[in-house]
């Protein structure tokens, strides 16, 4: 809180444009100066002026002139004074505005992937040499900026389509936006997974967990837990009779997102089954790694037995 106090004696203090006030009275600025109330050489009546000396001047000037900024214990009638004198024009005056405006860039515009024309608002680098864009788009200026799914951005995300965690952390946004980019790229996690066994699969069967992680960069045990599902759900469904529960929950939607209450489907298959949910959920992606490697039937069971080597 500023503190008024009153000199001892009066002073002559001089302004910035030399006129000399009488004052009797100053106020601490926080800043390690003094603002000086008082009179010019004509007057000696009425409320005293603030004087604007050098250090106020030059105090203004490297910190701005609301009060806000410039924090300062002036009202913003004096601030307007202070700044006219210094020949600094207002921000918000109309014709200062639209003179920026004239020397502003003008706005980039770029198309996604689909030909939707954004205005971009924001750019960020990236460390993998893409420049991530975030916009408005053009016809709907209240919308809030969003990411642009860019060319190089879509070719990006494609590039690491079976690594999406990994992506995520190069990325500067929300794990959420990613997904939903990938799904608009056509991309499913759980696809992509499928598919990078399945182009693996022999190896994923003949060579040791080592081995396999050498040539291919997997965790030993995330290998040996991969091949011992694959095994597990080819042994299982190729009994005689045929395991129809078991099938059915290799193949059918109990995530409860369906309205025929998938949820409990699930559950009642995995209690005839006796598998555990997350038992259950490894298997089921076992289930797609056998089938985009071409090992299941369209009957849903196995064409051939497996034979791996130890």
């Amino acid at each position: 809180m500023s503190l008024l106090t009153t000199l001892e004696t009066e002073a002559q203090i001089a302004d910035i444009d030399g006129r000399v006030f009488t004052c009797r009275q100053a106020i601490e600025s926080g800043h390690g100066f003094l603002i000086f109330l008082g009179y010019p050489e004509d007057r000696s009546k009425g409320t005293p002026e603030a004087v604007l000396t050098h250090e106020l001047a030059g105090h203004l000037l490297a910190h701005g002139f609301s009060r806000k900024r410039s924090g300062l214990p002036l009202g913003s009638v004096r601030l307007l004074k202070f700044r006219k004198r210094l020949g600094i024009i207002d921000g918000r005056d109309p014709k200062e505005r639209a003179r920026r405006a004239a020397l502003a860039k003008p706005p980039r515009i770029v198309q996604d992937i689909d030909g939707t024309r954004f205005r971009v608002r924001r750019e960020q680098k990236t460390d993998l040499g893409v420049t991530i864009l975030r916009g408005i788009e053009i016809g709907r200026p209240k919308t809030s900026p969003q990411v642009v799914l860019t060319p190089a951005l879509a070719a990006l995300i494609r590039e690491w389509a079976e690594f999406p965690m990994k992506l995520d952390a190069f990325l500067p946004f929300d794990t959420n936006i990613l997904m939903n980019l990938r799904t608009r790229l056509g991309l499913s996690w759980h696809d992509d997974r499928a598919a990078w066994w399945a182009e693996r699969f022999g190896d994923l069967l003949t060579l040791t967990p080592e081995d396999f992680s050498a040539r291919h960069g997997r965790r030993p045990n995330v290998i040996d837990d991969e091949r011992r599902a694959v095994l597990y759900v080819e042994k299982r469904l190729s009994q005689t009779p045929a395991d129809r529960d078991f099938l059915d929950l290799m193949i059918d939607d109990w995530s409860g997102k369906r309205k025929d209450n998938g949820a409990a489907k699930g559950e009642a298959l995995r209690t005839r089954t006796g598998l555990s949910y997350t038992s259950a959920r490894r298997y089921r992606r076992a289930y797609k790694v056998l089938k985009a490697a071409g090992r299941i039937g369209a009957n849903g069971l196995p064409v051939n037995p497996l034979s791996p080597q130890s």
